[in-house]
């Protein structure tokens, strides 16, 4: 290493050290971010886009009930306190759109989320 103005220079041991270990982070966080990514396109593909958008399909009984449900409708809908929603949320069990600090849970998905959890239960049921 070349010795700067005033500073000693570090032995070559710890300089291979530091970098290891900078390789190490730098490997670490692009493994976060590919699992992050991979996450959030396995979330894309299990949201119903034809249900989640406004079509002829949709018919006026429909459109009174909103696409969206805040955090709040979610937990009252399932029966679960608001921090159990949030922790569905943020576990990614129960997918959402976030509005800048908003959370919302499109209807579509919370209704198979139920169903998958119904379901999922007879079937531990069944088994003993």
């Amino acid at each position: 290493m070349e010795k700067i103005k005033g500073v000693s220079s570090v032995n070559t041991e710890e300089a291979q050290a530091l970098e290891n270990g900078l390789r190490i982070l730098a490997r670490m966080i692009v493994r976060a971010i590919m699992s992050e990514t991979l996450i959030q396109r396995k979330i894309i593909n299990k949201v119903d886009v034809e249900a989640a958008t406004l079509s002829p399909k949709i018919n006026h009984e429909q459109q009174k009930e909103p696409l969206l449900l805040n955090v709040r409708d979610s937990a009252c809908l399932l029966s679960v306190s608001r921090s159990r929603v949030y922790e569905l949320v943020h576990s990614r069990q129960i997918p959402s759109v976030r509005f800048g600090k908003r959370i919302l849970i499109p209807r579509a998905p919370l209704a198979r989320f139920i169903e998958e959890v119904a379901s999922d239960s007879m079937n531990a049921e069944q088994q003993f």
